[in-house]
């Protein structure tokens, strides 16, 4: 509960500095409260990535990563395979640019080597020596220019220049892979829908929409463990806890059950890779059972989604774990976070959790529209599938649409599951204490004008953790994503 303040001070009445037990803190006393928590550290806030190519690394051999705490397995003294599988995630999910590169040059490769075909497909027929030389000479200068800039700006000693070379190395790389993705992707889509599926040859480019998926999901969740490992460990110092005494029950006994829930472990293997490959290993029978995930018939293939999709599990499992946790401090029993309705965000103090379910909602969004891309493009061509002639048993359809159908389906109920549990509790959570605040100055007797201003204050207080105008784009997109995925089925 707030305490009355000088009625001169209304700001100080509206965003109250913590309590120590039934006393306020000195605020020269007392540390400042962190203006935000979505930063990799608190230390240095500024020095965290601003664009998505800053969000991984392109640098094989860089394995100073720190593990984000949802793939910190175990506890100390840490087994071996914990210890390993927390640092081989950590990279993958650091590193998914190259990785998703090391995919691609594996599955290219592989088509070289038989009847596959390869990229040559995105090549249009028409185009000659000429253009190949002009567009690789192009290419090829383009490179000299900047490794000239890089070699000038080190000798010289201008560390701003050389840093500014290879941000753009670093931008043109990333980005440059990214188209190829993405024409990919629209090719493939492009192809299937235009030709008939008997016509149809197996092509690695079919497996582009997937890789486009991981590619731009990686960095996206490499980016959010850091910023929400920062902050759920780092709430104690913002004033979100009202007195001293919730700060340190958060710090002794929330965020060490926090922190151990994700480290559990069966034996000496993190129980949330055994329930990764055990889910997995279902869908490895179905892939051995047809042609593979990218119908391709290709090992590699098998081998690469089959170890891409046991680390999308581990996030997943990992990431229900973590709403579980965020829900708890939302509710009205135990430790809970207070809403402050001058706070500076102009979101109560929610503004951070906001940014949080804002970055989940873009990669489920982000995943249905691959579950469509994945429905069309790989369902149609998949030999279990009802409109091909391949059929080796009557359960072919069941099983295909276990894979391919089902998926889309339940994806609108996970849409739905989401915004009910992070943007809606945060609101309601916002609303009760909006309207506790309200009450309790209603009651107060004799009311001056500063407490009338108080009370104003009190009834404008922001209602969401996001602004209208996003929540708006918000909602309007995971209506779109869901309808479209839905009338896929059709």
């Amino acid at each position: 509960m707030f305490l009355c303040c000088e009625p001169s001070n209304i700001r100080q009445n509206i965003h109250p500095p913590r309590l120590d037990g039934d006393q306020y803190v000195d605020e020269e006393q007392s540390n400042d409260p962190m203006d935000s928590l979505w930063v990799w550290d608190t230390d240095e806030p500024h020095s965290s990535p601003t664009y998505l190519h800053e969000y991984c690394s392109l640098n094989p051999f860089d394995v100073t990563d720190e593990v984000p705490f949802m793939l910190d397995f175990g506890s100390e003294p840490k087994s071996r395979i914990s210890r390993a599988s927390s640092r081989i995630l950590a990279y993958a999910f650091r590193h998914t640019p190259v990785i998703v590169l090391g995919a691609l040059l594996l599955l290219t490769v592989e088509a070289a080597v038989t009847d596959i075909n390869g990229l040559e497909v995105l090549i249009p027929g028409q185009v000659g020596l000429a253009t190949i030389g002009l567009v690789s000479g192009l290419a090829l200068w383009v490179a000299i220019i900047l490794l000239i800039a890089f070699i000038f700006s080190t000798a010289d000693g201008d560390e701003e220049l050389r840093q500014m070379t290879v941000e753009l190395v670093h931008a043109g790389i990333f980005y440059g892979m990214l188209s190829i993705l993405l024409v990919g992707a629209a090719w493939s889509a492009w192809t299937v829908y235009f030709t008939p599926i008997s016509e149809l040859q197996p092509n690695i480019v079919y497996s582009f929409g997937f890789l486009l998926l991981v590619y731009l999901g990686g960095p996206l969740v490499y980016d959010g463990m850091r910023r929400t490992e920062t902050l759920f460990t780092k709430l104690d110092k913002t004033d979100l806890l009202q007195t001293n005494t919730d700060a340190e029950a958060y710090e002794n006994d929330f965020l060490p059950r926090f922190l151990e829930a994700f480290a559990i472990e069966v034996g000496n293997t993190p129980a949330v890779i055994l329930v990764s490959v055990l889910f997995v290993a279902q869908f490895v029978g179905i892939w051995l059972v047809s042609r593979g995930p990218f119908v391709l018939d290709a090992p590699s293939s098998l081998v690469i989604v089959t170890a891409i999709d046991i680390a999308i599990v581990v996030l997943a499992v990992q990431f229900v774990l973590l709403v579980r946790f965020l829900n708890e401090l939302l509710s009205e029993n135990g430790q809970t976070l207070q809403y402050i309705p001058g706070h500076e965000d102009d979101a109560g103090g929610f503004r951070d959790f906001g940014r949080f379910a804002t970055r989940v909602n873009s990669l489920l969004v982000l995943a249905g529209v691959y579950l469509v891309y994945r429905l069309h493009v790989q369902g149609s061509r998949d030999p279990l599938s009802p409109g091909t002639e391949a059929m080796i048993s009557g359960w072919d359809p069941l099983i295909w649409a276990t894979s391919y159908a089902v998926p889309v389906a339940v994806y609108g109920a996970v849409i739905a599951i989401w915004l009910y549990f992070s943007f809606w509790q945060i609101h309601q959570k916002m609303v009760r204490d909006k309207r506790r605040e309200i009450q309790r100055e209603r009651s107060s007797e004799g009311r001056s004008r500063e407490d009338i201003e108080t009370l104003q204050t009190y009834r404008e207080a922001p209602e969401w953790p996001i602004n209208d105008r996003l929540l708006v784009t918000v909602l309007s997109i995971d209506a779109i994503s869901v309808i479209l995925s839905l009338l896929s089925l059709a």
